[in-house]
This record gives structure tokens, C-alpha cells and sequence, in this order.
């Protein structure tokens, strides 16, 4: 992944917006040029290193229009989390389809789901993004990692429901198997991170977790 960084002046900023009252449409454009400036800059400079008249002058926004969005840099932050985990989210939704009739053959595919995207450039960027602020910021690090888990157990939760009966089985805590379940994974993520593992590796890993979850000892 390249390094990310601000666009120079020579190539041009946003042209300021025009004063009165901009249309709906207007104000999405505004929205979006506002969350994709902070977005760029909070990845070249890190979130101390960002201003919010930087994020405005590269938006090309006043900054009264700026604070009237976004109280503080924190809430920008938050925002801007909140807006690319929204975007992961539909693409996954479009695009990663769960077809397994078991159990063991949908969690394999969810396993392989989250691996893939934990890998993905945007998400890898904005983990260190949030696991790198201090202070009150590192707070964000807590609510991206609410934002990815907790939906992903809530389906969990759901498809354990569902399959485990029809596999004849009958998880006493369907959550805290779902709870397990994404902490393995998530060792899994880590191994990848530390030891560069390819895709391919990856996704062996994920049968070897499912496969320990569904099968215990027998798995080893």
C-alpha cells in the first residue's frame, strides 16, 4: 500500500463553497468532500497531527461549516469511522455471499469472510489509525472494534441458532460461542498480520479454527 498522503496545493483544492441555502444534494456533497479530507488527512498525519482548518481548507469548506458538522476533532474522527465501516459493510453485504448448508461449511466462510477484509488495505489503515491515538482518542480504538464485532456476533448468533438444530446440536450460549468463535479468528488475524501469511494460508487457517470450534481435540 502507498503511502497515504495530502493532495499538494499545486493540485488544487476544493473550490470554497458558495454561500445561502445549498440544496440536499449540496449538502451530501459537502458531507462526503468533508469525511473524505479528514479521511486522507487523519491517515498522512495521524490524529494529532490533523487540524480541523486543515480538514476544512482541504475540503474547501469555511470552518464554520466544518464545526457545525463535527463539534471537535474527536467527533470528526468518530465520524469518520462510522462512515468507512458503513462502506465495508454494504460492499460485504453485496458482495460476500454465505451459502454453506452446515454449520462447520458456513462458519468456514465467515472465518474466511473476516480474514479476508482484515486484510484489506482501508481496514488495515484504520486500525493503526485508532490503535495509534492517545488520550481520549484512543477511545476509537474501543467503538471501531465494537463496530466490526458486534454485528458480525449478532449474525453469529443467528446462524448458530438456526444450524446447530439442524445439525442436532444444542449450544447452551449461542453468543458466547459466537463470542469464542471471533476471538479465535481474531488470534488468527494476528498470526497473519505478524507472520505475512498469503491468502491461501489464511483460509486454511480458517478451516483449522472451525474445524477445533466444531470438533474440539479431535481437530488437533
Amino acid at each position: 500500500m502507498t503511502e497515504p498522503r495530502l493532495p499538494t496545493a499545486a493540485e488544487g483544492k476544493a473550490p470554497k463553497t458558495r454561500r445561502g441555502r445549498p440544496s440536499r444534494a449540496a449538502i451530501a456533497e459537502i458531507d462526503a468532500r468533508i469525511l473524505e479530507a479528514a479521511w486522507k488527512a487523519f491517515l498522512a498525519q495521524g490524529f494529532d497531527g490533523t487540524s480541523m482548518e486543515a480538514v476544512a481548507d482541504w475540503a474547501g469548506v469555511t470552518k464554520t461549516t466544518l464545526y457545525l458538522r463535527h463539534v471537535d476533532k474527536l467527533a470528526l474522527l468518530r465520524a469518520v469511522i462510522a462512515d468507512r465501516t458503513g462502506k465495508w459493510s454494504e460492499r460485504s453485504r453485496l458482495t460476500d455471499w454465505t451459502t454453506g448448508r452446515t454449520l462447520e461449511e458456513r462458519l468456514i466462510q465467515y472465518a474466511r469472510t473476516m480474514l479476508r477484509w482484515s486484510q484489506h488495505p482501508e481496514v488495515i489503515a484504520t486500525r493503526r489509525l485508532v490503535e495509534g491515538s492517545i488520550g481520549e482518542a484512543g477511545q476509537i480504538a474501543r467503538e471501531l472494534d465494537r463496530a466490526l464485532r458486534e454485528p458480525m456476533i449478532d449474525l453469529l448468533v443467528q446462524e448458530i441458532d438456526r444450524y446447530a438444530t439442524k445439525d442436532g446440536a444444542s449450544p447452551l450460549d449461542p453468543r458466547e460461542l459466537a463470542r469464542i468463535f471471533m476471538g479465535m479468528v481474531d488470534a488468527v488475524r494476528q498470526l497473519g498480520e505478524a507472520q505475512k501469511l498469503d491468502p491461501g494460508a489464511l483460509s486454511l487457517k480458517a478451516e483449522n479454527v472451525v474445524g477445533i470450534l466444531m470438533r474440539g481435540r479431535s481437530a488437533w
